[in-house]
């Protein structure tokens, strides 16, 4: 998740907040129900909350199909959740940046990115600054797969593990073979080299 550290407001929520440093990376320390309240999160939660709320959701990635299978089943399971537009992922140069003009003018609360690694972390870290009016940035993965009924997420025995991507390269092996091979190890070194507690209450870019 990307937090627009921008806004003061948002500074100001996330004051309180524990930190810890986890392979390098400065993670909040919250259970998934403090998660769920901070910004109204897992889709599912984040849903639930947002369409008691009010606050708006955009669907940006996938193919077109893809995309709209996800927003319509979506739309059907929360129906009071306002979402204000959706678009599916293949767009490039100018056709990108108007798509991108397009969702800054709506202003959505939530923007769900799910474009898949690493195009995904691109589109964030090149849009950022477009998308000043977008509240919450999200990278989904392949998030509209599973909301879309494509693609089954792992047994409940499986997810409690953590076993989920042992599902995924069942179900995909040529795509996610070697990205696991590759991207694991090097994950597992940062883990074990530069984590560290932290009792430092303030949040960092």
């Amino acid at each position: 998740m990307h937090e627009r550290r921008a806004n003061a407001i948002g500074r100001a929520a996330t004051a309180s907040i524990p930190r810890i440093t986890l392979g390098g990376l400065r993670l909040a320390v919250l259970d998934i129900e403090q998660t769920a309240n901070f910004m109204i999160d897992l889709f599912h939660v984040v849903a639930r909350k947002a369409a008691a709320a009010k606050l708006t959701f955009y669907m940006f990635g996938a193919e077109e199909a893809e995309n709209a299978a996800a927003v319509a089943n979506v739309e059907k399971m929360y129906p009071d959740l306002p979402i204000v537009g959706r678009s599916h992922g293949y767009l490039k140069g100018e056709a990108l940046r108007a798509k991108v003009d397009e969702i800054n003018g709506l202003a959505p609360d939530y923007l769900w990115v799910a474009l898949g690694i690493p195009y995904e972390q691109a589109f964030v870290e090149e849009f950022t600054p477009r998308l000043f009016n977008v509240g919450v940035i999200k990278t989904s993965g392949g998030l509209f797969n599973f909301l879309s009924g494509s693609r089954a997420r792992a047994p409940q025995w499986m997810q409690k593990m953590g076993f989920e991507w042992a599902w995924r390269i069942w179900l995909e092996p040529r795509r996610l073979f070697w990205r696991y091979l590759t991207t694991n190890p090097r994950a597992l070194y940062l883990l074990f080299n530069k984590s560290r507690p932290s009792n430092d209450r303030t949040p960092r870019d």
